[in-house]
């Protein structure tokens, strides 16, 4: 699948959409069954984080781009800052997000970092 891309306000009921969207890709790309909640929850939680770090920038978007391989799905989460953690509860987000996607890491975006997080496919 070419790589789609979700756009969305950061704002905290933008999450279901997210988490809808990137249930329905990783279904679609082969994800197991089993981890396609994994993948609905981790999103969901990255949405809800870019949201409260945008709560003094109502206009902020967050950038969702969805792709897979024969081999994996992945998802690259951008809402043009940088991922460091300005609080505990943003460390716990992020420690949440890594403990439900097998391979996660932080990238260098324009502007700012990604959250990327990959899980495999059983085609």
């Amino acid at each position: 699948m070419p790589t789609a891309t979700l756009t969305l306000p950061a704002a905290p009921e933008q999450a279901r959409t997210a988490r809808l969207v990137a249930g329905a890709a990783a279904r679609r790309a082969g994800v197991d069954e089993e981890a396609v909640d994994d993948v609905r929850l981790a999103v969901a939680e990255a949405m809800a984080r870019a949201a409260f770090r945008s709560r003094d920038n109502p206009t902020g978007l967050v950038r969702i781009d969805l792709s897979d391989d024969l081999e994996s799905f992945e998802i690259r989460i951008t809402d043009g800052r940088d991922i460091g953690v300005e609080n505990d509860e943003q460390g716990l987000a992020l420690s949440l997000i890594r403990a439900l996607a097998p391979h996660a890491r932080i990238v260098s975006a324009e502007p700012g970092e990604a959250l990327v997080l990959g899980w495999p496919t059983t085609r």
